[in-house]
């Protein structure tokens, strides 16, 4: 059962005491941290053991006596499982799954007011330099695959996998990532042999998805992991740096400093012109339309480290608003330094992850996560957050469901848009909410039947 902060003192043996603990730890060990309903899962107390678990009393051992020990948790044993983190990955997935669910489409027929122009902003990717709340988006899912890692990290420790081991699975969980996509988009490319799938020429043989880019930087950060706040910022400036100059350093047309951050002139896009052309193409690569780069993963390494400082930081022994005040203090510690440095050393532009950008967007993921701790876990009002939660559970079948379902979505059956007319202009907003639903419902149904999709 659970065990809260403090027990009643009581008399236990030196022999009960030495066995309850031996099976208590190993069961602790041995546990997977499987996610429950939500009213028992997330518990203020630290972790779960039997009634009678006691830690190991100091006592004379040439005494067979009986010891007054206070009955509190291991300090080992795993602590709770955080309910604002599931909320934060919710938020997110929810955030990019519903990239079309029509506000945007609803925003414009609103334009009288400062409302609609407010909410077709952040509804949709700013040109180049700036920020967007759908900006936003991709920053926050790498910012929270950096903050699982130290749980699963130690979760397989706990398994007692051996590096080697734990090292292979990291390494299969980035190709896992990285290898479908990509040989989907040279399939699309290519086309499959008697006409099953026909060539698609305009298709763009590329790894700038934000899965090929999170498996792509997934083993670099993973090498971080337990190795000390110190190294982790000297990796995070390093990283910052080395970009920086990488930009600075090549040649560009346009005059100015912040002429070698420019859409299809800069270095990345040098790169991409060259790396992309030694795969099989249909015509020769010349550009992303959007500006989107291969490298991109370089730098949002700073930003997937940030998470995972943030990751060992909650899970570490520091008191519950300790670890608030920290994690919202970084956060606007390095939404400040993005700011300058997007002012001054080079400009804030998602597209191409430039180094000012990954701090910034790594300060918003930080301030936004501080803000569901402080809200879920510190005040308790967690009844609002269950779609969430059921969402950040099962994030992955979300989000290959919405892949997978797209384009049916939204013309077919009960979606189609005639349904909709009669909500006038909130028919893209009704028809794209309902579709929306029916994947979460999907998640539902497998959240309360305990099954969850991992990588």
């Amino acid at each position: 059962m659970d065990c809260v902060h403090s027990y009643p003192r009581r008399r236990v043996s030196i022999t009960r005491l030495a066995r309850v603990f031996t099976e208590c730890h190993m069961s602790q060990v041995m546990d997977e941290a499987q996610p429950g309903p939500v009213s028992t899962l997330y518990q203020d107390s630290v972790a779960t053991c039997s009634e009678a678990q006691v830690p190991p009393a100091v006592a004379n051992m040439d005494n067979r006596q009986e010891q007054v020990v206070d009955n509190s948790c291991h300090a080992a044993v795993k602590p709770a499982r955080l309910m604002s983190l599931d909320a934060f990955r919710g938020l997110v997935i929810m955030a990019m799954v519903a990239g079309d669910v029509g506000l945007t489409q609803t925003a414009r027929a609103f334009q009288g007011n400062w409302v609609g122009p407010l909410l077709a902003y952040h509804t949709e990717h700013v040109e180049w330099v700036g920020c967007s709340f759908w900006d936003l988006i991709a920053p926050s899912f790498l910012f929270m695959v950096g903050v699982a890692m130290p749980y699963s990290h130690a979760s397989r420790l706990g398994r007692g996998d051996s590096m080697g081991r734990i090292s292979a699975h990291v390494l299969l969980r980035a190709g896992i990532l990285v290898v479908p996509i990509v040989v989907f988009s040279y399939i699309q490319a290519v086309g499959v042999p008697g006409g099953i799938l026909p060539s698609r020429p305009q298709s763009n043989f590329g790894f700038t998805h934000v899965l090929v880019q999170i498996g792509l930087a997934y083993p670099f950060v993973y090498v971080l992991v337990d190795r000390g706040l110190r190294l982790q910022l000297v990796a995070m400036a390093g990283i910052f740096v080395g970009y920086l100059v990488l930009f600075a350093a090549y040649p560009v047309p346009g005059p100015g400093w912040f002429a070698h951050w420019e859409i299809h002139t800069n270095a990345a896009a040098a790169f991409d012109r060259w790396f992309l052309n030694v795969f099989p193409r249909p015509e020769p690569f010349l550009h992303e339309p959007g500006g989107y780069q291969t490298l991109n993963f370089v730098p949002s390494m700073i930003t997937m480290t940030l998470g995972l400082m943030a990751g060992e930081l909650l899970r570490g022994p520091r008191g519950t608003r300790e670890k608030f005040w920290i994690v919202a203090v970084a956060g606007v510690a390095c939404l400040t330094l993005g700011l300058l440095a997007g002012e001054f050393v080079c400009p804030l532009v998602k597209r191409i992850w430039t180094p000012s950008w990954a701090v910034y967007s790594g300060g918003w993921a930080l301030v936004m996560l501080a803000g569901c701790f402080w809200i879920i876990d510190i005040k308790g009002y967690r009844s609002w957050a269950f779609p969430l939660v059921v969402a950040g559970m099962n994030c992955i079948t979300l989000y290959i469901l919405s892949g997978l379902t797209k384009g049916w979505s939204h013309s077919a059956g009960p979606w189609s848009l005639r349904y909709y007319q009669i909500a006038g202009d909130y028919t893209p907003l009704v028809q794209s909410g309902l579709a929306f639903l029916a994947l979460w419902l999907v998640c539902l149904w497998l959240y309360r039947r305990k099954l969850f999709l991992r990588l």
